[in-house]
């Protein structure tokens, strides 16, 4: 075995307190260090299980949130159809109230307006009997150059 060593050059008394320093010094880390270490590395195996479950409540969380606001915009949106329905509703309603209130003031209008053309009409009448007397009167001194035809006697045909 010496010579095996020899020929790696290897020198085996060198070999051996090397060997034995790295056992003594594997001890001393082992004992000193390796506990520390495990709680560092145990340490931080805990914090990122801890951000892999937070990290899950979190999606967990998301699909819920995303869930409720879909629900909330469905039931926004149903909301909002069942208001302009009744807008529509409404206003169908308004509009033939404000037809009916038109055809009422038309149909007034009109009423008024026939009443005032009645008026019109009537006093035009009463007038042009006063004034018919008159012009044929007039006419006959006119085509006839005489005053034998009165005026009770004009009344009398006009009336007739």
């Amino acid at each position: 075995m010496e010579k095996l060593f020899e020929s790696f050059g290897l020198d085996w008394k060198i070999f051996l307190a090397q060997l034995i320093n790295f056992f003594i010094l594997f001890f001393i880390v082992y004992k000193f260090f390796s506990k520390p270490l495990n709680d560092i590395l145990e340490k931080r195996k805990k914090e990122i299980e801890e951000g892999y479950k937070t990290r899950d409540e979190a999606e967990k969380l998301i699909k819920k949130i995303r869930e409720l606001r879909r629900k909330i915009l469905e039931k926004t949106e149903r909301e909002k159809e069942k208001i302009l329905s009744l807008a529509y509703q409404r206003k169908a309603i308004l509009e033939n109230e404000f037809q009916k209130e038109i055809e009422e003031a038309k149909k007034d209008f009109f009423e008024k307006f026939e009443k005032e053309k009645e008026e019109i009409r009537l006093s035009f009448h009463a007038e042009l009997r006063k004034e018919v007397p008159k012009i044929f009167e007039k006419l006959a001194f006119k085509v006839f150059h005489d005053r034998k035809l009165n005026r009770e006697f004009i009344e009398k045909i006009l009336n007739e």
